[in-house]
């Protein structure tokens, strides 16, 4: 099912890997993408979606090493972590730094103008305490004190001096020792219980509670390849999507880890992204190297599955009857894909929803290409009526 719905395309000059959200706005579509160059002249671009006029605006930032992840802070839209790769005495290291973010000359209505931005260096992160430095996750408490620094093997609770001068990794959760062919792929916060990280290594998912330092949950063999990323559904706290190199997205509730929930495969190549709507938990988006972003509804699995309820049955999972038949007499929203989105021409790295309006979202693939869209007017109304 290929969508006939508007798209805005926003190109930058380099590749690039790297989105976000500003998720510290919340009355402007803002997304953050950062570029992928060895060159030394990579770019951070701000880019704002006008949904009435349907284009775009941008703010852009020198940075000149090579962006791996992008950060923003939850709560305060002038304060970003990046990570990014140099060569340091002819080795590569990965190391993060946060940032503030320069005033924004903006125009009379408070869009964005086209203009150059600035970067201040706030504090570094060294990256020897975890072997490098892969991404920055924000706690879900949105405190500036703390953060975790996820590294390719172990990740790091590192703690923040009020000035936001310095930073310290005071303890580290590391993948088990006879695991040491393994590299963490992916990680988040459980945005329900503040004290776990869970992360992805191999075809491995494990989770830890970083008070104590302790192994919480290990589901081994989740994937028959390498697994790419992970998110954890907003509204459902033990529920979990994987996504990796066996094309299949995985649905897992933590409470009976031996088998998915659900199990979908609709690419042909490699998952790169997937990730839960905010607002709408039955929203997902997932994005691949076969060069397309599917927008899906799994209904039946959310947090208010129409006509269903919340016992799990062997038989037809979670939500009651599983063939549809009353969603479909009503008009109401149902399990299944929505839209695939075929305009990248290279793999499609990352994918992101906008915080300040639900049904906007944006995916980003290697060329340097950002496509930004809405979910379909009709499927937004089956939701909201």
């Amino acid at each position: 099912m290929f969508s006939a719905e508007r798209s805005c395309v926003y190109a930058v000059k380099n590749q690039a890997r790297s989105l976000a959200p500003v998720c510290a706005e919340e009355e402007r579509n803002r997304f953050l993408i950062g570029t992928y160059s060895p060159k030394n002249d990579n770019e951070i671009h701000l880019v704002e979606f006008d949904e009435d006029e349907f284009d775009v605006t941008s703010h852009v930032f020198k940075h000149d090493k090579e962006v791996t992840s992008l950060s923003p802070s939850p709560t305060k839209a002038d304060l970003l972590f990046t990570t990014y790769s140099e060569l340091v005495d002819n080795k590569i290291k990965h190391a993060a730094t946060l940032w503030m973010v320069g005033a924004l000359e903006v125009d009379d209505s408070g869009r964005l103008r086209n203009m150059q931005g600035t970067l201040g260096p706030l504090l570094n992160v060294a990256s020897d305490a975890l072997d490098g430095i892969q991404r920055v996750l924000w706690s879900p408490t949105k405190s500036s004190s703390s953060v975790i620094t996820v590294g390719s093997r172990a990740i790091g609770v590192t703690s923040i001096d009020q000035g936001l001068t310095t930073a310290k990794v005071t303890s580290k959760l590391a993948l088990p020792d006879e695991e040491d062919s393994k590299v963490i792929s992916s990680a988040i916060c459980n945005p329900h219980t503040v004290d776990q990280v869970l992360a992805t290594a191999g075809t491995d998912i494990y989770s830890w509670d970083t008070r104590s330092g302790r192994a919480q949950l290990t589901i081994p063999r989740a994937h028959r390849m390498n697994i790419r990323d992970i998110d954890c559904n907003p509204n459902r706290p033990h529920h979990i999507a994987t996504a990796g190199d066996d094309c299949k997205v995985r649905f897992w509730d933590t409470r009976r880890s031996d088998k998915p929930i659900m199990e979908l495969s609709d690419h042909s190549h490699w998952i790169w992204s997937i990730i839960f709507n905010r607002s709408h938990d039955q929203l997902f988006l997932t994005a691949g190297s076969d060069c397309i972003v599917n927008l899906q509804s799994i209904v039946s699995i959310s947090s208010a599955p129409l006509g269903g309820d919340d016992e799990y049955d062997d038989e037809t999972g979670y939500g009651g009857s599983s063939d549809g038949s009353v969603d479909r007499l009503y008009n109401k929203p149902q399990d299944g894909l929505i839209a695939t989105y075929d305009e990248h021409e290279y793999s499609v790295y990352a994918t992101a929803w906008s915080p300040a309006d639900p049904w906007t979202f944006a995916s980003l693939s290697h060329d340097g290409t950002m496509v930004i869209r809405q979910v379909p007017r009709d499927h937004k109304y089956k939701i909201l009526l």
